[in-house]
């Protein structure tokens, strides 16, 4: 009971701190704090404060010198327009199901003055692997019971009037070899492909890239120009990488 009402007096402390503006955004499922990490450096606006249903995860997040808290974004509500973006990165695809994520995207979308960075796996081409025997290894995951599409944010984004999203394809695969994609036989929950506990698979080259991950731009606010949501938007993209603008 003591580390519940610790939780709950922590996180307490937390949203007056969000209200009073000491945070320049909220990360979605913070788990030992890297999202965070990256986020500040990335966007370079300043400290994020993280949340996450697990207090191992949040704990360690703290231990790295982050701010977190245990929460569960889907049932708490933060203040409204107190930080410029909200990012969930490698968050949405762990939650139970489509309605949950547009339960808690609604919820967040509130919290944001600008926009939504969300990383995403990419779950696009199942159909065309199995066509060739294989599949990225984290498309039988357990723990990846929300496999959304990119169409499935298009159309929450038409369902809440946000203009479409901004969608960047990241680190293309560009032949079977890639570690991360395994025969279909392999057994789920497999992470990187193993010849010695996968067997073989054949060497090709896809016909089309696949992508890893997709970053995904949701804005919030109006006013921002064309200009300024290229500049937002640009901080994910590397040449280097392969990103592509879709």
């Amino acid at each position: 009971m003591a580390a519940d009402e610790d939780a709950t007096a922590a996180l307490a402390q937390a949203v007056e701190r969000l209200r009073s503006g000491a945070f320049a955004f909220v990360d979605a499922g913070c788990s030992s704090g890297g999202s965070l990490d990256y986020c500040a450096r990335t966007f370079g606006q300043g400290r994020g404060v993280g949340f996450d249903r697990s207090p191992a995860k949040v704990a360690s997040a703290r231990a790295a010198g982050h701010e977190a808290y245990e929460a569960d974004l889907g049932k708490i509500e933060l203040p409204a327009k107190s930080v410029l973006f909200v990012s969930l990165l490698d968050f949405l695809e762990h939650l139970p199901d489509l309605e949950t994520t547009r339960v808690i995207l609604e919820r967040l979308a509130r919290v944001a003055r600008d926009f939504l960075f969300i990383r995403h796996p990419s779950f696009e081409d199942i159909a065309y692997l199995r066509s060739l025997g294989l599949k990225l290894d984290w498309t039988d995951w357990h723990g990846h019971r929300n496999m959304m599409r990119l169409r499935d944010f298009e159309s929450l984004c038409r369902e809440f009037g946000w203009p479409a999203p901004t969608i960047l394809a990241q680190k293309p695969i560009l032949d079977s070899d890639h570690p991360s994609i395994l025969p279909l036989s392999a057994p789920p929950d497999s992470v990187g492909y193993d010849a010695s506990k996968h067997g073989p698979k054949p060497k090709l080259r896809f016909e089309r890239p696949v992508y890893t991950q997709f970053d995904i731009f949701i804005g919030i606010n109006p006013a921002l120009t064309p200009a300024q949501w290229f500049r937002i938007t640009e901080r994910v993209v590397s040449p280097q990488a392969g990103t592509r603008r879709i």
